[in-house]
């Protein structure tokens, strides 16, 4: 007996979707980090404050 060959295998459901989760997952840490990131590099703190300073 012959079997055909199925040469058009329909992907697995569960790592379509995964694939999908991960890329969107990507995409959203990627937006977060542009969005939140400071353009001017000067606005990060070097050093943190003496206590005093603040409060304590």
């Amino acid at each position: 007996m012959i079997y055909r060959k199925r040469l058009h295998r329909r992907p697995d459901p569960l790592i379509v979707l995964m694939f999908f989760v991960i890329v969107g997952l990507c995409a959203t840490i990627s937006y977060q980090l542009i969005a939140c990131a400071p353009v001017d590099r000067g606005e990060i703190a070097v050093q943190s404050p003496q206590a005093s300073a603040i409060g304590g």
